[in-house]
This record gives C-alpha cells, structure tokens and sequence, in this order.
C-alpha cells in the first residue's frame, strides 16, 4: 500500500543537468523505489530548464544529479533563491547547498581541528597568486600541491600544481582557488562514508585505476563497498555535525582519504553526491525511510 510522507507534498522533482537527462542507473532505482512506496508524482527535471510555475509549496526537489552546477554557478546560485523565494521544499536546505558549493566550507572543519590537507585558499583579492602557492609550499616544506577550483566538480581542473605555470595561466583557469597538499594516500583509494538524517548508513571504496590520482569517475575507478572502522565513521561523523550545526541533512557523503596511518578529510559532498545506492542492501528502502521521517 503507497503512502504519502506529508499531506501538503505532492510531487518530488530530481533535478538533472543537460548530460545526464535520466540521471544515472542508482537515481533511475531511486525513482522506482519511490514510485511504488510514495503516493506521489516522481519526475526527473534538468535544473536550469525547470519551469518553476509549475512548482508551489506542495513540491519538493532533490538536487541529486545537478553534476553541471559548477560550470553555471551564478544561474545555480540564483536558480537556489528564486526556489527558496517561492517556499519551494528542498533537501538538503538551501543554506547547506550554498554553502558547500564552494571548497571554503573546508576552513570551518579546519577552525575545529578536523584533518584535512593543508590548504591556501586564494581569491580575485589576493595580490600574487604564483608567489603566494610558492611561499604555502615552501613554508610547510610540502613535496606537491594540488590546485582545484574553490567551485567545481567531477574533477574538473584539479590539476598538480606545476612551477612553470604563470600568474596569467592560474587567473584565467580559476576564478577562486584552493592549493592543498597532495596526500600520496590517494592511489590506496578513496573512503565515501554515506549519512542519511546525519546517521552513517554504509562506504563505499573508489580504488584507482590507473595512474591519474582523481578518484572520479570520469577518470577510471573501481567501486565496491566498504566496512568503515570505528574511527573514520566518527571523524566522518564530526565534520557532518560541524557543516550542518543546527539544520537537518537528509543525505550526505564524507570522502576520506588514509595518508601516513591518519585519515583526512577530502571533501564533504552535501549537495549531488553519488550515493552508490545500487551498491548496498536496504539503501533504496532506508534513503526512503529517512525521507519520511525528514518530511513528516
């Protein structure tokens, strides 16, 4: 018997991008899922084609596969307020989806003393961007760096730093951009610990395939699941709780990466993260059950 989660919902919008119109096998499993347990409409939009008059309060989205945001971040961003303005639902929260769409949600773990990388973060205020990577890597005697932009995904210009560069080459591959130290750890895999309402649910190890240290997809992975030890899942846990403080987080993911005996923390995935649902038992009945309790 279908049940509906709240009597004011009554449609769900999964939000796409232009490449992947049907999102991906795992979101075409989440809308069967969700078609036979939820008395509701389930449809696929692309974001930035979205007619939002045909959304009102009795809508929610679910911004799971918007894998294009990063290279329209201003529409992005404007898309978010005037979803907001009409008191459109959304999860996770708009406020949470702001602030982790640019890398700087990074300096927050950092003022409470989570493990991340070694990070700069430079921006168009900053003087010399070449002398001031050269001077961070100096200073913390740093083997490597690797550069990524402040904004953006799938690893798209995330690149090794490289001394030969120029000031005019940085500013016109980055608006804003973050020098980390590169943690050699990468090529043992990365670690995706996958919370669903801030509970950790199950992980997922990415192993490389071959030499390009991007653990993403679209540079050659091998996915299989993961049993997180005490220790990750409460390091996980604490960056999770730090980012979202007092708002309710239906999904997310914490990527973690073993360097030296020490887990870091790489990213904090809270806005389209690929939760690997096809990869786990349960993980379709138990995203499903926590929507539930989220919109009731």
């Amino acid at each position: 018997m279908k049940n509906t989660p709240n009597k004011s919902l009554n449609k769900i919008i999964i939000l796409t991008c232009k490449d992947y119109p049907k999102g991906n096998l795992a979101l075409q499993g989440l809308i069967d899922f969700l078609s036979s347990d939820l008395n509701l409409n389930i449809e696929l939009k692309i974001w930035n084609e979205l007619d939002l008059t045909s959304l009102d309060e009795k809508s929610l989205i679910l911004p799971l596969a918007v894998w294009d945001y990063s290279l329209y971040y201003d529409d992005f961003l404007n898309f978010l307020k005037e979803c907001e303005n009409k008191h459109i639902k959304c999860l996770n929260p708009y406020k949470i989806l702001k602030e982790n769409s640019n890398k700087n949600y990074l300096t927050t773990l950092q003022k409470v003393n989570l493990k991340v990388a070694k990070s700069l973060f430079l921006n168009e205020k900053s003087l010399n961007w070449l002398d001031e990577i050269i001077k961070f890597k100096k200073d913390f005697k740093l083997e490597k760096l690797v550069l990524k932009p402040c904004v953006g995904q799938s690893g798209r210009n995330v690149e090794l730093f490289n001394e030969n560069l120029n000031e005019e080459e940085l500013r016109k591959n980055y608006k804003e951009l973050l020098a980390q130290e590169f943690l050699s750890g990468i090529f043992k895999g990365e670690f995706c610990l996958i919370f669903f309402n801030k509970k950790f649910q199950y992980a997922i190890k990415r192993e490389l395939l071959n030499d390009d240290f991007r653990a993403n997809s679209a540079y050659g992975v091998q996915i299989s699941s993961f049993k997180a030890t005490k220790e990750m899942i409460s390091l996980a846990q604490n960056a999770l709780n730090t980012l979202t403080q007092n708002e309710n987080c239906l999904y997310a993911r914490i990527d973690l990466i073993e360097n030296e005996g020490e887990f870091f923390i790489n990213e904090a995935e809270l806005i389209e993260p690929s939760l690997y649902f096809d990869k786990e038992a349960n993980a379709y009945e138990n995203f499903i059950k926590a929507l539930k309790e989220y919109v009731l």
